[in-house]
């Protein structure tokens, strides 16, 4: 602003200050290729019938400034929907329309690529299996079961903190009782994305050569005691070794807290059921048809099994009929309210009712149920573990315009507004906000590669945080402008948090 401009040059620093960029944030970076746009109540807002205008034009505008900061202005693409959810269409409406608005004031620059940056705005319904599944690789499982399973530890989502009773582990220092979650960890950078199996054996093995370089190191190996250089080295590396040392032995209780929580009775049983109904076959690859017997143990209570909680029971309840619906064999309204009082889960069975506001026809009675939904990609699960073969749908959606370049324009068409020319979004051009005008964009613009943008109306889950980081790495090292993936959402919710917003959707 002007006021900023005329104080600048007053301040300290001014003389050091070669540019100054004005940076277009209403947003959270999550983390490098994840947002938020942090609205606890958009969920509600966006199947709960509560959307106000106003409402909507906040949310473009957030969406439209995380455009704004990748210095892409794509043409939204919308997946087709129910009549009921408009707001994926208003939404893509008003998005389009305000980076018209970059364009009428100049501040947009055309980039030539071959390969334009797309925006992909789904509704929660394109998949409504992935918020309910325990996922095992190490930042989901952590998420899921620690934040509110441990007694002795616990992650908070908000904070992206994991805190440890120090007091019960002496292996940590005063200052470790709480470590922060992101990716200024190189460790649990590297760490977040592996099985949980595949985490606790990184650690351990990197663990044991910490030790091997600290009693070398402490024992002087290879060290001239009369050279004064290599003794003050091998000094100031102590620190730094104990430092990593504890780093390790946090991340060691965190993965052995998660194993914990899996081997709890309930949720290595709950594990294993889930895959088959997300998949609908077991683990030899076999249909498992109406899976129903293997879900009584759950539901009703065993000689000496163990007790499963109503969220657990009501995440394999939700499975199950979210299985019956895609073997078209849709459960009746009794069947359903037999099956609920079974499992004594009546204060929280709005959760599965509410799964028509995503346009989830869960009893086959209404027209919803002629609308179809995108053939999903078929994958070899030759070496996936048993408990993670279920793949979320945002990774085809991913792959098919990444790596297989066949995103199907039935089910993704580009979006145009009623007056805008579809010249505006020919795929053969994208627009970017850099520079000023209509020149072209700069050089190092225009080696950037081009940017698959997906925004999930309401929700996303860790599971699919983490398909945007598995296949934009799939473009390392093929071309400097190979794609890269950013997803994001209103909220990032743990499968608890996602019923929690599912059962008072209506409220």
């Amino acid at each position: 602003s002007s006021g900023i401009n005329a104080e600048w040059p007053l301040r300290p620093g001014a003389p050091f200050i070669q540019t100054v960029k004005e940076v277009h944030l209403a947003f959270l970076p999550i983390e490098e290729r994840v947002f938020s746009l942090d609205n606890p109540t958009a969920y509600n807002d966006y199947y709960g019938g509560k959307l106000t205008e106003q409402k909507l034009e906040e949310i473009a505008e957030q969406l439209v400034t995380v455009c704004a900061t990748l210095d892409e202005a794509p043409c939204p693409k919308v997946r087709i929907c129910h009549s009921n959810l408009d707001c994926v269409k208003d939404l893509a409406k008003k998005v389009q329309a305000k980076l018209e608005k970059y364009k009428d004031a100049d501040i947009l620059t055309t980039n030539n690529r071959s390969q334009p940056s797309q925006l992909i705005i789904l509704d929660r319904g394109f998949d409504p299996i992935s918020p309910f599944l325990h996922e095992l690789t190490f930042q989901a499982m952590g998420y899921d079961l620690l934040s509110s399973v441990s007694a002795s530890s616990k992650i908070d989502p908000v904070k992206n903190t994991y805190s440890i009773d120090s007091n019960k582990d002496s292996s940590l220092d005063d200052n470790k009782k709480e470590i922060i979650l992101d990716i200024s960890n190189d460790l649990w950078r590297e760490l977040r994305h592996l099985h949980i199996s595949n985490a606790l054996q990184k650690i351990n093995a990197q663990s044991k050569d910490l030790q091997e370089k600290y009693i070398k190191l402490r024992g002087g190996s290879g060290v001239d005691p009369n050279n004064m250089h290599e003794m003050k080295n091998m000094i100031n590396k102590m620190p730094k070794y104990k430092r990593e040392e504890a780093n390790h032995s946090s991340f060691l209780k965190l993965a052995e807290d998660c194993m914990a929580a899996y081997n709890s009775g309930t949720v290595e049983r709950a594990v294993k059921l889930e895959q088959d109904m997300a998949t609908g076959y077991d683990s030899t690859n076999r249909p498992i048809g109406d899976n129903m017997k293997a879900c009584v143990p759950v539901f009703v209570p065993q000689n000496n099994g163990p007790l499963f909680t109503p969220y657990q029971k009501l995440r394999v309840l939700i499975l199950y009929v979210l299985n019956k619906k895609g073997l078209n064999k849709h459960l009746t309204k009794d069947t359903l309210t037999r099956l609920i009082a079974k499992a004594d889960i009546q204060k929280e069975e709005k959760a599965v009712h509410n799964l028509g506001a995503l346009g989830i026809d869960i009893f086959g009675t209404s027209e919803m149920e002629s609308r179809k939904m995108p053939k999903r990609k078929e994958r070899d699960t030759s070496g996936v573990f048993e408990t993670s073969r279920w793949t979320p749908v945002v990774k085809d959606i991913m792959e098919a315009v990444v790596i297989d370049k066949n995103l199907d324009a039935d089910f993704y068409p580009v979006f145009h507004s009623d007056a805008q020319n579809n010249n505006d979004c020919d795929p053969g051009t994208v627009t970017s906000l850099r520079g000023h005008g209509k020149k072209q964009a700069p050089m190092a613009a225009q080696r950037s590669g081009p940017k698959l943008i997906i925004f999930v109306m309401g929700s996303i889950s860790y599971s699919e945080m983490r398909c945007a980081h598995q296949v934009s790495e799939t473009q390392y090292g093929l071309t400097r402008r190979g794609w890269e993936v950013i997803i994001g959402s209103d909220m990032v919710l743990t499968p608890e948090r996602y019923l929690d917003k599912l059962i008072t959707l209506n409220d």
